[in-house]
């Protein structure tokens, strides 16, 4: 029953999204100090290739590695330590970068300035302008912010997304907002 309804909100998702997506099931967990990844059943033969966007019903999870193989993919979670993505604070529109810090539960947002408005609830999105998440898609909540002692702010988000309660999740292969964008230049 927990899967059903896990497959339906995907398939909303994706029916609701710009985007053409693959959905995939989650086959691994790889979670330690260094990495945090997981394993999907689609790759390459599927057209899977580096750096697409990994979302589920709720949010954003990571992107694909490089090198998928021919049936399995690596999926590098935005919990990991490496990970980054562009993001805006929806509420202000104050834009940022969410990375992770490691500890497979926070995340933090930089170079988002002391001046700016960010409250502790406000929803962190997708901003687009890293090239790999499409933008819009939920990151996670503000859960801490304080005035930073350079000239910005110290925001740690807590990501939407449980990655130990994933079963299936959707692989972006492109974004139409972004082919129409490329085709009027």
């Amino acid at each position: 029953v927990q899967r059903a309804k896990s497959l339906q909100h995907l398939l909303e998702l994706r029916d609701s999204t710009d985007a053409i997506t693959l959905t995939a099931e989650v086959i691994g967990v790889d979670a330690t100090p260094w990495f945090q990844t997981l394993t999907v059943n689609r790759g390459s033969s599927d057209g899977v290739r580096s750096d697409l966007a990994v979302i589920a019903p709720n949010g954003v999870v990571g992107r694909v590695l490089d090198l998928p193989g021919p049936r399995a993919a690596k999926v590098q979670l935005l919990i990991d330590q490496n990970a980054a993505a562009g993001a805006v604070i929806e509420r202000t529109r104050s834009a940022g970068i969410v990375s992770g810090l490691g500890n497979n539960s926070e995340l933090r947002m930089d170079y988002v300035s002391n001046l700016e408005d960010v409250e502790i609830g406000d929803r962190v999105l997708t901003s687009g302008t890293d090239g790999v998440y499409p933008r819009g898609f939920v990151i996670g909540v503000v859960s801490a912010v304080e005035r930073g002692v350079d000239l910005y702010k110290s925001i740690t988000v807590s990501p939407v997304v449980d990655v130990s309660d994933l079963a299936d999740v959707l692989i972006v292969m492109s974004d139409e907002r972004l082919v129409q964008a490329e085709g009027l230049k």
